[in-house]
């Protein structure tokens, strides 16, 4: 047995006991990058990736947030929540959570769950009240995400996959609404994204 690679049962443990997530640095930038480039799909890891990238520098800190698993002096996982607007709203916002991989040989241990939990805490204590995400009902539905949550709110862009937008109360919104029309981060105002 390789005393670096511990048998999958575990795998999960040890990642657990030994792994730790912290806030994303912008030195960081080419280790998530090359995360979304292995985890992805030669079609889609291009543009994943150069949105990961896009959403740690430059954008204000009250706009967005990504979160890292660290293991053994590694990057293996990363997500990244920004701020989305209720359109024509000064004071309406919630959050979207875009976008999310862990390195192909640590997925199905956690660390994509660790991430989302950690992050959703997060947001809850900034006074998040409403998140989003664009992607898989079946994962994301693990964390309470509906697809009938996010319907009265409407992406900036058209969906090529609608089933997948979904939407998370995780606190008091406070903002009585209950419909809109949603604006993003300039880094998620391409299209091809949606």
């Amino acid at each position: 047995m390789n005393p670096e690679r511990p048998e999958p049962g575990s795998m999960r443990q040890l990642l657990h006991r030994e792994g730790k997530v912290r806030e994303a640095l912008a030195s960081d930038k080419e280790d998530i990058h090359r995360i979304y480039l292995d985890a992805f799909t030669e079609a889609e890891a291009g543009e994943v990736a150069s949105l990961a990238r896009d959403l740690l520098p430059g954008v204000p800190r009250s706009e967005t947030f990504a979160l890292v698993f660290e293991w053994r002096g590694d990057l293996i996982g990363h997500i990244a929540f920004s701020r989305i607007q209720y359109k024509g709203m000064k004071n309406g916002f919630g959050s979207i959570l875009a976008p999310l991989a862990v390195t192909p040989k640590f997925q199905k241990t956690g660390i994509g769950s660790v991430l989302v939990r950690e992050g959703l805490r997060r947001l809850k204590a900034f006074g998040t009240g409403r998140v989003f995400v664009y992607g898989d009902p079946d994962y994301y539905g693990r964390f309470g995400f509906r697809n009938e949550l996010a319907q009265r709110f409407v992406p900036p862009f058209p969906l090529s996959q609608p089933h997948g937008w979904l939407g998370l109360v995780i606190g008091e919104p406070g903002d009585g609404i209950e419909s809109a029309h949603l604006e993003c981060v300039e880094a998620l105002q391409r299209p091809e994204l949606w």
